[in-house]
């Protein structure tokens, strides 16, 4: 199976950046003249003195025409300006909102900072925010509908203006009295409905001046709410209360009075926001249902799959529970379902998701962290009491010192368990890492409420919990994801995509990263928020991105550097995204001529770099006509230094869109021999039957001679030569070798195998077999095996294959040496000479 590999920044990318850069600089530069040429010209000639247009008058002919389709558009317009059913809503929904409005202003404004608790701050700021949007909304309806009906009042005047010169024409040529009274009577109905149109714009627009009141109204509450939650937040390290051991003296009537009233507030505002059952509350359970159905078949029928990969075996632990896993999901995602709702609605659902998180949590972790999990839930809940409640009654301060109390105890707990499992476990030694952190917060914020300082005790004892509580969350989240992702690919409606087909595991493995990056970063910026610090730390990662140096007249600051790069690195991981879903799903399943998919997928890999490029200089803050003009002064001498490297990009351009050569072709470049690897901006690569990988210029392969021997198809032939002993019959031997052609399975029906005689060589009779293979990657080897099947086959008929023979013609020779060899031939008979294949074939 294949492996995505990492993609990694390449130096390939430099040229194709100078390339467009080039083009676009030189673009700019005859854009620029052509434009100051023309400002030129333009500066010396007076401007021209504005002229109002005249109509042209309606011909005599068309009046009846005409006004049939004024009468129409009257028509037509009187239908469009009728009050819709949105501005019917918000007449009859604006009273409601004012007095909403003033209520929950006689509520805020006015009110003492230390009467305000960090969670009623809250909740009064959503409530804010929540008439806001409405507001916002009706605003941006009733600015359309006025611009609609502006629209129709600018075509009701053109008309007007058109009929009224017609009317000046007609009286001019004494038109007949007939004629004149129609014109006239169009007049006056274009002139009524300007005037109905007129009387609708006002009715809007005094209609958007109460909403611009509300809304005006809105911001300021909204700016006073900002700064008490400023306020709240600068006092937290002040003491605003006596000690523990003194807290009678702060008890009185007014804020047990002031208590009730918030809970009773609370319970009207979850009262009013369920009232109605909103379309929220009916999707969120529809998705539960379904999600809960989706979980549980899911789960069954991947049980089947732990035979055959015990990979999944952790996935369907998860998913044990089919409903307390959808129910973690509905209920974390609750602000996708609800539009504005109140705060202590939000920790209501918050309270609710404690139920399936430690269902799950329990069935994942050891048995011995039962008791701390389920007496950390319980404290959780216990800690939202606090939160929703009158953060300044003393019983509220004395909820705050239990819950302190107890999350040290259940801390102490846990630490006592995870030592014992020894800390050579990496997930082990960061829980004991994150149980001290949590011991010395939770200590500091129980001496704090000891001592007076609630505030502070508020906020490291809440932002403690809703730590712990949103890393277990965040966690087991993560993990029921990644359970369905990695189930989901094992099913059989999935595996129809080849990607998931042969990729399924690289691709639940860096979707789960994905996620797991996803839920770390979502995490910390949790605990940002949740201990009032994130402003401060935006801010201060603002004030970094924010800080420049100068160079001249180039001015460069931290965000831009990092905003260029990771514009290039999304250009590039969109890029390897698209042609990996191209290569792998879509370009598969289409029939297109060779090479094709690759041109493509390399074209459009250029295209996507090149516009990431600029796009990466634009959102940096660079000026592309800077950039020109300096690109612009040097063009000249990168011309004449990149000539090679220009050359060998419009060619690698060529081969993509000629495709004479394609990826995995063998070819044939003077001594080079090899099949090509890749197809790059510059060069190719072509690796040679030895192993080699050869660089190779694009330029040569476009202008040197290259024998491709895959370019039409893989088809190639095989040609056996073999010579027979004179006296042999010829027909015998072609009947041979044409047997040993139809018979090998490799060989090719089409084209026919053919078998030769060639002639008569010097020592024997030519015959040639020559046959046609598919097996391109294998024909060597298959012309081996046919050559050993001819040998074989010849020699079991019997057929002699001689050796080059050579006759010796003696002119003159020395008397002694005569006389010698012809005593050798009295003293030993002659002996027949043999073929050293066969000893038993005589030779001729």
């Amino acid at each position: 199976m294949p492996v995505v590999k990492p993609m990694k920044f390449r130096t390939r990318i430099l040229p194709i950046a100078l390339a467009w850069t080039f083009a676009i600089v030189m673009f700019t530069i005859v854009g620029r003249s052509s434009a100051q040429e023309a400002t030129t010209t333009d500066e010396t000639r007076p401007p021209p003195e504005p002229t109002e247009e005249r109509p042209e008058p309606i011909p005599a002919a068309e009046v009846p025409n005409r006004a049939v389709e004024v009468l129409k558009i009257l028509q037509d317009i009187e239908t469009k300006i009728a009050p819709r059913a949105t501005e019917q809503q918000i007449r009859a929904e604006l009273p409601s909102l004012i007095l909403a409005v003033d209520s929950l202003g006689q509520d805020t404004v006015g009110v003492a900072v230390e009467d305000l608790g960090r969670q009623l701050v809250q909740d009064i700021h959503q409530g804010w925010l929540r008439h806001k949007a409405q507001v916002d909304s009706w605003e941006s309806a009733m600015r359309g509908r006025t611009q609609d009906l502006e629209d129709y009042r600018d075509e009701l005047r053109e008309m007007s203006a058109v009929w009224k010169v017609t009317l000046e024409t007609a009286l001019a040529d004494s038109a007949p009295e007939v004629l004149v009274e129609r014109i006239e009577l169009m007049l006056a109905d274009i002139g009524a409905g300007e005037k109905v149109l007129v009387d609708r714009m006002g009715e809007l627009i005094a209609l958007q001046s109460k909403l611009t009141d509300e809304k005006i109204r809105i911001t300021g509450a909204l700016a006073w709410v900002e700064a008490r939650r400023a306020a709240v937040e600068d006092r937290v390290f002040q003491r605003e209360s006596s000690p523990i051991w003194r807290v009678r003296d702060d008890v009185d009537t007014e804020t047990w009075e002031r208590a009730l009233k918030l809970w009773t507030r609370h319970a009207d505002a979850i009262a009013g926001y369920v009232s109605g059952v909103p379309a929220g509350l009916i999707i969120q359970f529809i998705v539960f249902v379904l999600l809960t159905v989706f979980i549980g078949i899911l789960q069954h029928r991947s049980k089947r799959l732990i035979k055959e990969d015990h990979s999944v075996s952790d996935s369907i632990q998860v998913l044990s529970y089919p409903a307390a896993a959808s129910a973690l999901l509905v209920l974390l995602f609750s602000d996708v379902f609800h539009l504005q709702p109140p705060v202590v609605f939000l920790d209501l659902t918050d309270m609710l998701t404690v139920v399936p998180l430690l269902v799950i949590l329990a069935r994942l972790t050891n048995k011995r962290y039962h008791g701390a999990i389920f007496a950390t839930g319980f404290l959780y809940v216990f800690h939202k009491l606090y939160s929703v409640s009158s953060q300044e009654t003393v019983l509220a301060r004395l909820i705050l010192l239990t819950v302190s109390a107890g999350g040290i105890a259940v801390l102490l707990r846990i630490l006592s368990v995870a030592r014992k499992e020894g800390q050579h476990v990496l997930a082990v030694r960061a829980l004991l890492t994150m149980v001290k952190l949590g011991l010395a917060l939770l200590g500091i914020a129980f001496l704090a409420n000891v001592w007076g300082s609630v505030r502070l005790a508020a906020l490291l004892t809440l932002g403690t919990y809703n730590t712990i509580f949103g890393g277990a969350l965040l966690y087991l989240v993560v993990r029921v994801l990644s359970g369905i992702i990695t189930l989901s690919f094992k099913t059989r409606t999935l595996q129809i995509s080849r990607i998931v087909r042969m990729h399924s595991d690289v691709v639940a493995a860096r979707t789960i990263r994905l996620l797991q990056v996803a839920g770390v970063v979502v995490w910390v910026g949790y605990i940002l928020k949740v201990f009032s610090v994130r402003s401060d730390v935006v801010g201060g990662l603002t004030a970094v991105f924010d800080a420049s140096w100068k160079l001249g007249a180039l001015e460069i600051s931290v965000g831009s550097i990092i905003t260029f790069f990771v514009t290039i690195y999304l250009a590039l991981l969109l890029s390897r995204l698209i042609r990996f879903t191209l290569n792998e799903e879509i370009l598969p399943r289409i029939a297109l001529p060779r090479g094709v998919a690759g041109a493509m997928t390399k074209i459009l890999h250029y295209l996507i770099v090149t516009a990431g490029f600029f796009i990466a200089l634009t959102a940096s803050g660079f000026d592309l006509g800077r950039v020109a003009i300096v690109a612009g002064a040097l063009s000249v001498g990168i011309g004449f230094g990149l000539q090679s490297v220009v050359n060998n990009f419009v060619s690698g351009l060529i081969l993509l869109l000629e495709r004479p050569i394609g990826v995995g072709d063998t070819i044939e470049l003077g001594t080079l021999k090899g099949r090509v690897r890749r197809i790059g901006i510059r060069s190719s690569i072509i690796k040679t039957f030895d192993g080699a990988e050869v660089i190779v210029p694009n330029a040569d392969l476009i202008s040197r001679e290259v024998t491709n021997w895959t370019m039409s198809d893989r088809n190639r032939r095989i040609e056996i030569t073999v010579g027979v002993a004179y006296g042999t019959d010829p027909n015998k031997v072609l009947e041979i070798l044409r047997g040993i052609a139809e018979k090998n399975k490799g060989i090719l029906d089409f084209p026919e195998p053919m078998v030769l005689f060639l002639g008569f060589g010097e020592s024997s009779l030519d015959f040639s077999l020559r046959a046609w293979t598919a097996r391109f990657d294998g024909w060597l080897a298959l012309s081996s095996e046919m050559t050993l099947q001819v040998h074989d086959a010849l020699k079991g008929a019997g057929i002699e294959i001689p050796f080059p023979q050579r006759d010796l013609h003696l002119r003159s020779i020395d008397e002694g040496a005569s006389a010698a060899i012809e005593g050798k031939k009295r003293a030993r008979p002659p002996t027949p000479r043999k073929n050293p294949a066969d000893d038993a074939s005589p030779t001729p």
